[in-house]
């Protein structure tokens, strides 16, 4: 009996074992989906130049020249430095300039903030 005792309590740090080691699989699982979503989101803003022309059109319907002036301020971004003479080419160079700094996020979230009821392009 003593014997069974022992197996038996070996037995169930084995199982606890198991349960601690598939409890941290199951926790890396969940960060790798989360990386591999980040990283389909960067594919999508770096890849496919649809969503930036996207952006471009939301910001030109939205804004107009002052505020297109207040946006720039906004984000850090000198309007007059932009090249172009109109609110489609001041745009244009805004989402250009932003991703070049990896701050599409930056303009994005302020765009949201400034017009809460467009539907703006998901970023990272």
């Amino acid at each position: 009996m003593d014997k069974l005792h022992r197996k038996i309590i070996e037995l169930e740090m084995e199982l606890s074992l198991l349960q601690e080691s598939v409890s941290y699989m199951l926790s890396s699982i969940g960060s790798i989906n989360d990386t591999l979503a980040d990283i389909r989101r960067w594919q999508k803003w770096n890849d496919n130049s649809g969503i930036l022309q996207e952006l471009r059109d939301k910001m030109i319907k939205s804004f107009n020249e002052s505020e297109c002036r207040n946006l720039c301020f906004d984000v850090g971004v000198s309007y007059e430095s932009l090249p172009g003479q109109t609110i489609e080419d001041k745009c244009r160079e805004l989402v250009l300039y932003q991703k070049r700094r990896n701050k599409i996020d930056v303009l994005v979230k302020r765009c949201r903030e400034l017009r809460p009821g467009v539907r703006w392009p998901d970023v990272i």
